[in-house]
C-alpha cells in the first residue's frame, strides 16, 4: 500500500454528526494506532471513531467504530495532608509534611502563608508525595494554618490543617545505646538510639540527629568524627566516620547525639569498645577440609564441624538445599558437629555452584556477626585442585610417614612438589592417580636434616585435567615446619613447663599447646585419653582433623596441671605446685592479693548438689561501684597424685548476666545461657566483673546430680525483711518442694544469728506437695532508735531452716537454710519507681512489668496517672498487693480510671504506700511519660545469605522475615537487597534496589523464607557486604522500625572464562568509576 494521509474524527452515535468542527487528528502517516488523550471538554456520552484518508490525488475512503464507545465524567482531583496530623503541636521549626493525591499527576503546592512566603512544590508520584518545610517564626508559641493545592484544569483544590507551635517545649535527648560496656565489632550493623524519638511528629527524628564518636582524653571528651549512618530510623552504624570505608580505630569510646534543630544533646554514660572486624571468628570445615567439595549427582552425607570465637550462637545453612526444606538453615551452638545431607547444586537446583555457611553471633562479649563457607562443586564442575593438609601451622616429623592430602575434580593424576620460603625445593612425587585423594609421604626422602625449619614449607600440587592435558594447581594457604624426632615440639603459649621455674607468671588463659598432626588419639598417664578440638567430650577418641588444641587444667587453687610435650612427641602435664602468693584459677597461676576479692562467691561454695533441671540462687556480694557481673560454670576435676597428671579436657559454660548489685542469679540447673545442656558432674561457679574483669570461684566444687524420681526436695525461694519501724520487723519468706514426691510432716524454724538467745519460733507443716510453693509474713517486735527489742544495733543475721527437725529424706539436704542480713538503723520509707520511667510504649494485650524500688514501705498500690489525674489501674486487688518490688499485669485500656481509654501518651505510673494513701507522701511517679499504643506488628530478619559468585552473576539471596509484634501486618510488604556501597543509606521509602520481592501478610509469630535474584557487583572483586530491608517502602507501621535491617558477607571473583588482561580490566574500571571509587586508583 502506498502512503496515506489519514484523519480522524469523533462522532457523536445518536445523531452521526461530527462532535467538534477540528479533526481529533489530521493527515498523520499510517503507523495503523493514534494515541489520544481525552480532552475535559468532551462530555459524558456515547460515541464512535471515524477514520478516513486525505489523500489529495486519490478516492477518499473511510470506516466508523462498529459499535459505539462511552465516555464516563472525569473524577474529581483530591489532596490530602496526612502529617503531621491535624491540631497537633510542634516543637522543631524543620518538620516534614506529607500526603496523598487521586485523580492528579502533577505538583503539589505546599505552603503555609496566605502570601505563599513559605511554599514548596512536590511531584505526587503513585498517590503519595512528601516534602521538608521550614517554619520561619519568632514567636514563642502559636498556630497557623498549613494548605496543600492542586490546579488542576486551571481550577484548584486544597486541604487545609491547622497546627500549634512552641519552640519552648523542644524534648531533650537521652543516649540509650551504646551507653556502657558494650563491645561492637565494626563492619556489622549496630544500632544507635535515644529517647525521645518519634518520626511521625518529628521528635528527634533520624533526619535531625547527629551522631559524633569521641574518646576521652586526660579528662577532655575529644571528638573522633561523625559517624556515617547505614540505615533508616534513629542510627544504624558500621563504625565508619566522617566517609563511608573509613573505619575508627579499636579502642573505647563514647557517642554524642545532636538534635542539629534545637541542639540538644547527649553523650554515652560510659565508654564502649570498638573491636576490628575479625574479633568474632567462625571456620567450618566439611569433611576435616575447608573446601571446595566435589559431590556427586546423587548427592551424600557429610561431616561437618565448625569452631568460633567470641560467637554465643550459630545458624548452619545448607544452601545445597531448597530453602523450603526444613534442614535448610539450623540454629546451632557456637562450637559441634553434625552430618549434613548435600547435593551438588544451589538451592536445589543442580548443576550449580553451591555453599554450605556457617554464620555466628556474638551478644555476650562482643556484639556482631561473621560466617565462613565452604563451596561444593558438581562432579561435572570445571576441573580444580585444593591442597587439604598440610595447609599452614602443621608441625611433621623428618622421619615419619605422613599423609597429604587433597580434594579435586576433573583431574587424571598429580605431581606433588615441596616448597621452602615459597620457592620450588624439590619434587615429592609424580604421576599419582587422582583416587584415593592422598599421598604417604615421609620428608626425609625429599630434604636433608639440614634444610629442615620452622613455618616455611609448603606443598604443591600441579593436576592434570583431563582429558585435554591442561593443568590446574594449589598451594598450602600458609607455611608449615619439618623438625627431627629429637626436637619434636609443639607451639607452645608459656614456654611449659617454665612455671616450675620462672616468674612472673601469665596472667590470662592461653591454648597452651598447639600439636598439628602428630599422635592423634594418644593415651597418657593412668589411661586418660588426650582430648583436642572435641566438645565436652565423654569417651576417648583420636581429633578428627589431625590438630589437637590442649590446655593446663587447675587440679584445685594449689595445683596447675600444666600440658608439655615429651621428647618422644607423647604429651603429658605436670603437677605444678602454686608458689607462695599465687593460686590457680581457670588454667593459670593467678597472683594473689592481700585485699579481700571484690566480688565474692556466696553460693554455691562447695558441697551443694543441684539436682538437673532443679530451679537454683546462685548468690554473690559485690561492691556498689559495679555495674554487671557474668555467671559461668568451671568443669572441676581431682588433683593429680601421679606423675605425669593427666590432662583433662576443659569445660566452661556461660549461664547468664546480672546486675552486680541483684546479689542473685536463678538458673535452671543444667542449661548454660543459650540453652544447651549442661552434663552432671562437679563444678566451681565463677562471678566476674564484666568492668573491671576483678572475679571470684567457689571455694569448693558442688555437684550438678542427675533426676532422683520419688524423692521430695524442701528448699526457701524468698526471705527477706519488707518492712522494719519501731512497731514492726515484717519478714517475708517462700518454701517450695522442688523435688519429685510430696513431702510429709516438717517444721519450719525462724533464728537469729547475732542474738541466739532470742527466739524466732517457727512453723509446723503437715505436707508440701511437689512443685507447690507456701509463701507467708512474720512479724516481731519493731526495733527501738539503737536496736533492741531482741535486735543488736547494727547488722542483724535472719536464718531460716525448713526440715529443720530433719523429719524429710530429700534428694538434697543442702538446700534447708537461708540466711538475710539487715540493718536496724531506721531511715525514712520511700518509693523509687524503676520501669515505666519514661519513654516506653506499651502495647493493648502485650503483657508489661512494672518495677520499683522501695524502704520501710509495707503493701503498696500501683495508680494509673493521665496529666496529673491518677486512679486504680487494672486489675490490682483495692486492699494493695505485696511489696515484691515487681508486677506484671496485660495491659487492658477498658480499666482505668478514665473509662474506655484511647491509646496515646502522657501517662506515669505512680506507687505508692498502702498505709495511709492518699494523704501519705510515700509514693513516686515515673520521671517522665510513657505511651500506650494500640497492637502493631514488628517485622526482624532472622536469617540473611547471599551466594559469593563471579562479576555480574545473578544469584539468589535468601532472608527469612518474622513479625514478632503483636498483630498482622494486615497487608503485603516490600523486601529490597542493597550493596553496602555506594553510599545511597538511609532509607527513604523509596528506594531503587538491586534486587528486591513482596511477600503476603504475616500474621503474629509467623515467619516466611524468600529467595531474592541479586546481581553481584560487575566492576571490582572481592569481599562485600549486602544489606536487607524488610518493609523498604515503610507500608507497614510497626512498634520498632529500627530492627529491619541484616547484613551479609560475600565475595566476587572474576569469570575464569572471561580473563582479560590487566590492561583491559584496567579499561573496564575506569570507564565505570562509580562515585564513591577511591581516587588515584
Amino acid at each position: 500500500m502506498g502512503s496515506l494521509g489519514i484523519s480522524i474524527t469523533l462522532v457523536d452515535s445518536a445523531t452521526g454528526g461530527q462532535v467538534f468542527a477540528r479533526d481529533l487528528a489530521t493527515n498523520i502517516g499510517n503507523n495503523r494506532y493514534y494515541t489520544w488523550t481525552i480532552p475535559n471538554d468532551v462530555p459524558a456520552g456515547s460515541y464512535k471513531i471515524n477514520i478516513y484518508t486525505s489523500d489529495c490525488c486519490k478516492p477518499s475512503a473511510s470506516d466508523s467504530s462498529d459499535a459505539p464507545f462511552s465516555v464516563t465524567s472525569q473524577a474529581q482531583p483530591l489532596v490530602k495532608i496526612t502529617s503531621p496530623v491535624a491540631n497537633s503541636t510542634l516543637t522543631s521549626k524543620n518538620i516534614t509534611v506529607s500526603g496523598t493525591c487521586s485523580n492528579y499527576f502533577g505538583a503539589v503546592d505546599v505552603f503555609y502563608y496566605s502570601d505563599k512566603k513559605e511554599e514548596v512544590f512536590v511531584q505526587c508520584i503513585s498517590g503519595k508525595w512528601s516534602t521538608n518545610i521550614s517554619v520561619n517564626s519568632n514567636a514563642g508559641s502559636g498556630s497557623f494554618d498549613l494548605y496543600a493545592q492542586l490546579y488542576p484544569n486551571n481550577t484548584s483544590v486544597q486541604d487545609i490543617i491547622k497546627l500549634y507551635f512552641n519552640w519552648s517545649s523542644a524534648p531533650s535527648i537521652t543516649v540509650l545505646s551504646p551507653n556502657g560496656g558494650e563491645s561492637w565489632q565494626m563492619q556489622n550493623i549496630h544500632t544507635i538510639r535515644w529517647t525521645p524519638y518519634d518520626p511521625n511528629t518529628g521528635v528527634n527524628s533520624a533526619d535531625k540527629v547527629t551522631a559524633y564518636l569521641e574518646r576521652l582524653e586526660g579528662g577532655n571528651f575529644v571528638t573522633v568524627g561523625k559517624i556515617v549512618p547505614a540505615g533508616k530510623a534513629s542510627i544504624h552504624w558500621a563504625g565508619e566516620i566522617d566517609q563511608f570505608g573509613k573505619y575508627a580505630s579499636p579502642g573505647d569510646y563514647y557517642v554524642r547525639t545532636v538534635n542539629n534543630i534545637t541542639g540538644a544533646s547527649d553523650r554515652s554514660n560510659n565508654s564502649f569498645k570498638l573491636v576490628d572486624f575479625g574479633t568474632i571468628k567462625a571456620d567450618l570445615k566439611i569433611g576435616g577440609l575447608d573446601g571446595p567439595i566435589t559431590v556427586p549427582l546423587s548427592g551424600g552425607t557429610y561431616q561437618a564441624s565448625w569452631t568460633s570465637v567470641n560467637a554465643d550462637k550459630c545458624l548452619l545453612i545448607n544452601g545445597t538445599l531448597s530453602t523450603s526444606d526444613p534442614e535448610f538453615n539450623i540454629q546451632m551452638p557456637p562450637l559441634g558437629s553434625r552430618s549434613i545431607k548435600l547435593f551438588p547444586g544451589l538451592y536445589g537446583e543442580s548443576g550449580r555452584e553451591g555453599y554450605v555457611t556457617i554464620s555466628c553471633t556474638g551478644s555476650t562479649k562482643v556484639e556482631g556477626e561473621t560466617s565462613d563457607q565452604v563451596k561444593i562443586l558438581p562432579e561435572t564442575s570445571t576441573p580444580f585442585v585444593r591442597v587439604g593438609v598440610p595447609n599452614g601451622k602443621e608441625i611433621i616429623d623428618f622421619s615419619k610417614q605422613y599423609t597429604i592430602s587433597w580434594a579435586s575434580a576433573g583431574v587424571a593424576y598429580f605431581n606433588i612438589a615441596l616448597y621452602k620460603n615459597d620457592a620450588f625445593f624439590n619434587w615429592i612425587a609424580f604421576n599419582i592417580p587422582a583416587s584415593p585423594s592422598y599421598y604417604n609421604w615421609t620428608p626425609s626422602n625429599t630434604i636433608s636434616q639440614a634444610n629442615i625449619g620452622n613455618d616455611v614449607f609448603k606443598i604443591y600440587i600441579l593436576g592434570y585435567k583431563k582429558p585435554d592435558g591442561g593443568t590446574v594447581d594449589d598451594k598450602s594457604d600458609a607455611p608449615f615446619s619439618i623438625v627431627s624426632a629429637q626436637n619434636v615440639t609443639a607451639t607452645d603459649s608459656d614456654a611449659s613447663p617454665n612455671y616450675l621455674t620462672t616468674s612472673p607468671y601469665p596472667v590470662e588463659q592461653r591454648p597452651d599447646l598447639f600439636i598439628l598432626g602428630v599422635a592423634k588419639g594418644t593415651y597418657v598417664g593412668g589411661g586418660t585419653c588426650l582430648y583436642g578440638t572435641e566438645p565436652n567430650p565423654t569417651s576417648c577418641k583420636p581429633t578428627t582433623d589431625n590438630f589437637t588444641t590442649y590446655y593446663d587444667h587447675c587440679a584445685n587453687e594449689s595445683q596447675l596441671n600444666e600440658a608439655y610435650l615429651t621428647g618422644d612427641g607423647k604429651f603429658g602435664a605436670y603437677g605444678v605446685s602454686a608458689p607462695s602468693g599465687y593460686v590457680c584459677k581457670n588454667g593459670i597461676l593467678v597472683k594473689t592479693v592481700s585485699t579481700q576479692p571484690s566480688i565474692t562467691v556466696v553460693s554455691p561454695n562447695g558441697g551443694e548438689s543441684w539436682q538437673q533441671g532443679s530451679l537454683q540462687t546462685i548468690r554473690w556480694s559485690a561492691p556498689s561501684s559495679s555495674s554487671y557481673v557474668s555467671i559461668s560454670l568451671i568443669g572441676y576435676s581431682q588433683p593429680c597424685t601421679t606423675e605425669p597428671c593427666p590432662l583433662y579436657a576443659v569445660q566452661s559454660f556461660t549461664l547468664g548476666k546480672a546486675p552486680a548489685s541483684g546479689g542473685y542469679f536463678n538458673w535452671t540447673v543444667g542449661k548454660d545461657i543459650n540453652g544447651y545442656a549442661i552434663p552432671s558432674g562437679q563444678y566451681l561457679v565463677q562471678i566476674t566483673d564484666t568492668t573491671t574483669n576483678a572475679s571470684d570461684q567457689s571455694n569448693a566444687p558442688f555437684s550438678i546430680v542427675d533426676v532422683v524420681t520419688g524423692v521430695p526436695d524442701l528448699t526457701i525461694t524468698k526471705l527477706s525483711v519488707y518492712r522494719m519501724d519501731s512497731l514492726n520487723v515484717g519478714i517475708d519468706y517462700c518454701i517450695k518442694n522442688i523435688g519429685n514426691a510430696d513431702a510429709g510432716k516438717f517444721y519450719l524454724e525462724f533464728y537469729n544469728l547475732d542474738n541466739p538467745s532470742w527466739g524466732f519460733g517457727g512453723a509446723g507443716f503437715d505436707s508440701l506437695a511437689v512443685g507447690k510453693e507456701f509463701c507467708s509474713k512474720s512479724s516481731r517486735s519493731g526495733v527501738g532508735s539503737s536496736g533492741g527489742n531482741g535486735y543488736v544495733q547494727g547488722n542483724n543475721r535472719i536464718k531460716v531452716f525448713v526440715d529443720a527437725r530433719y523429719e524429710v529424706k530429700e534428694s538434697n539436704e543442702n538446700n534447708n537454710e537461708l540466711t538475710y542480713t539487715f540493718d536496724t538503723t531506721l531511715t525514712s520509707p520511700s518509693i523509687t519507681v524503676l520501669s515505666p520511667n519514661g519513654g516506653e510504649s506499651w502495647a493493648v494485650g502485650s503483657v508489661q512489668t512494672i518495677k520499683w524500688n522501695s524502704t520501710g514501705v509495707g503493701k503498696i498500690s500501683i495508680w494509673l496517672c493521665k496529666s496529673g489525674v491518677c486512679g486504680r489501674f487494672g486489675n490490682i486487688p483495692a486492699t494493695g498487693i505485696n511489696n515484691t518490688g515487681s508486677y506484671t499485669f496485660t495491659v487492658d485500656t477498658s480499666v482505668t480510671p478514665f473509662g474506655a481509654y484511647t491509646p496515646g501518651s502522657d501517662l506515669k505510673i505512680r506507687v505508692a504506700s498502702e498505709d495511709n494513701y492518699p494523704t501519705s507522701t510515700v509514693y513516686d511517679d515515673s520521671n517522665a511519660p510513657f505511651s500506650i499504643v494500640a497492637p502493631s506488628p514488628d517485622l526482624v530478619v532472622t536469617s540473611f545469605s547471599v551466594p559469593s559468585g563471579t562479576l555480574g552473576q545473578v544469584v539468589n539471596a535468601s532472608a527469612t522475615i518474622l513479625n514478632q509484634g503483636s498483630a498482622s501486618t494486615g497487608s503485603g510488604f516490600r523486601i529490597e537487597i542493597d550493596y553496602s556501597y555506594p553510599p545511597d543509606l538511609p532509607w527513604d521509602c523509596s528506594y531503587a534496589s538491586q534486587g528486591s520481592a513482596n511477600t503476603d501478610a504475616l500474621a503474629v509469630g509467623a515467619s516466611r523464607t524468600v529467595s531474592i535474584p541479586l546481581t553481584l557487583p560487575s566492576v571490582r572483586t572481592g569481599p562485600f557486604n549486602a544489606v536487607i530491608m524488610a518493609d523498604s517502602d515503610c507500608a507497614i507501621s510497626e512498634s520498632n522500625e529500627d530492627n529491619n535491617f541484616r547484613s551479609a558477607t560475600y565475595s566476587v571473583a572474576y569469570n575464569s572464562t572471561l580473563s582479560p588482561s590487566f590492561s583491559g580490566i584496567a579499561n573496564v574500571l575506569e570507564a565505570a568509576k562509580p562515585l564513591w571509587w577511591p581516587t588515584g586508583f
